[in-house]
């Protein structure tokens, strides 16, 4: 925090800042720290990923990543206003496959942001569902989140599977990656199904990332109290958030995923934890 911003709070500039920022609905601040957290993500210098120094390949641009948090944003609004409509996750996964397809709008490259898109539907169900009891204890959003997975339907693991399947279009890998299209009776079964596979096959990322919605998101937790920890501004924690949470698994965890887990950690940090936190 900057001394112009902590004179700013007791100013009349300051005072209209505070009324502005009240006008602004639940979706639209959620929707806004959401692209706020996938923008800002690709853009601190973390190795291995694409940064505002280097493109990691063609194909992951960073304007791509920037375009997709933006072009996601809107449609993350209309998500939590069917939560706020019909007071449970139930269905919610239906706006999945908009989700990802929406990114691709205005650019070219891959499926960008599915890896934050799936951990960051449930928590922001547990964000919007279970609001009070947030507030009084921001980190309860995960585990919340995980246990929201077993209030979904066949419906929603159905759609879940679509924005997969979608998702690995967009980036031409379906045949390499196919998806597979399993019967359950909820999204936490899916998942736990899909870990058994990927522990099966010890392929750690795949491991590493469907354990997350079983365990309360555990790595992503630990990212938020390394960035609590961390000096510097959200791009320095963040950065630091990830290199710990590599050094965890000695670096054999896919960049991709711990990229991803850092975007939903930025997301929880600033929706949560500290909402003055500047840049």
């Amino acid at each position: 925090m900057t001394p112009e911003n902590s004179t700013a709070r007791n100013t009349l500039l300051g005072e209209y800042i505070r009324t502005v920022h009240q006008q602004f609905s639940l979706p639209e601040e959620i929707a806004r720290k959401f692209m706020l957290a996938c923008a800002l993500e690709p853009l601190a210098d973390k190795p291995g990923c694409t940064t505002r120094f280097v493109d990691l390949k063609d194909s992951k641009r960073l304007e791509y990543f920037i375009a997709a948090a933006i072009n996601s944003g809107f449609v993350i609004a209309k998500l939590v206003e069917k939560l706020q409509a019909n007071k449970s996750i139930a269905g919610a996964y239906k706006i999945l496959p908009s989700l990802v397809i929406a990114s691709k709008f205005n650019r070219h490259g891959g499926k960008i942001n599915q890896g934050i898109l799936e951990p960051i539907l449930p928590i922001i169900a547990a964000q919007v569902l279970h609001f009070e009891e947030i507030r009084l204890d921001p980190l309860k959003v995960l585990p919340l989140a995980t246990s929201l997975l077993q209030q979904t339907t066949p419906d929603d693991v159905a759609s879940l599977i679509w924005s997969k399947i979608i998702g690995n279009k967009i980036s031409g890998v379906e045949d390499k990656y196919p998806v597979i299209e399993r019967t359950c009776d909820n999204i936490g079964n899916y998942y736990a199904q899909e870990l058994s596979d990927e522990m099966a096959a010890k392929h750690l990322t795949g491991i590493l990332h469907n354990r997350q919605f079983l365990t309360g998101f555990e790595d992503i937790r630990d990212m938020i109290l390394w960035m609590k920890k961390a000096e510097g501004g959200l791009l320095e924690k963040s950065v630091y958030a990830y290199n710990r949470l590599r050094e965890r698994y000695e670096d054999k965890i896919g960049v991709g995923l711990a990229a991803d887990h850092c975007a939903v950690a930025l997301y929880v940090y600033i929706a949560l934890i500290d909402h003055r936190e500047v840049i």
